[in-house]
């Protein structure tokens, strides 16, 4: 229902849109900060769980398409998966500013 959907669906013929079904995903703040993107993924990927053990769609091709900061939140999302990530098709990002993230090691004394 958002705006990248909708530009999507206004390109091609509209029967060909028919057996797309765009994802109704959890709401994020768009706050471009570590803090707000990793909330993010982890509910994220709490709903890519519940798509994948869903008895309607286990067996649908899914395939990610996530646009600037949401990219990074979709990245981080199917890395928490880990090898549930494979029954994943695909993930396209678009505009997506991809940045390696490190932890800080804590010192153990």
């Amino acid at each position: 229902g958002g705006s990248l959907e909708a530009a999507l669906r206004a390109q091609g013929l509209a029967s060909e849109w028919q057996q797309v079904r765009f994802a109704n995903v959890p709401h994020w703040s768009g706050k471009n900060s570590f803090t707000a993107r990793s909330a993010a993924a982890a509910q994220l990927t709490e709903y890519f769980k519940g798509v994948l053990f869903d008895p309607r769609t286990t067996f649908d091709r899914h395939v990610v398409i996530a646009h600037s900061h949401g990219g990074t939140v979709a990245v981080e999302a199917l890395r928490a998966l880990g090898p549930l990530a494979a029954e994943f098709s695909g993930l396209m990002t678009l505009g997506t500013p991809i940045v390696e993230r490190y932890r800080k090691a804590e010192r153990t004394e």
